[in-house]
């Protein structure tokens, strides 16, 4: 595999496993998500670096 294959895997995976534990573990509570970092505002770094 390329490195922009093994790259597209990588992003893929970043979506499907959140997705799996949410199915996987609604029962008990357990809320996961997958989002794009690009696209969130956030001081993260504001918070943290301190």
């Amino acid at each position: 595999m390329s490195p922009d294959d093994l790259y597209a895997q990588s992003k893929f995976a970043n979506v499907v496993f959140p997705s799996e534990c949410a199915k996987r573990y609604a029962v008990d509570g357990v809320v996961s998500t997958a989002v794009h970092p690009g696209m969130l505002t956030a001081d993260i770094g504001e918070t943290i670096i301190r």
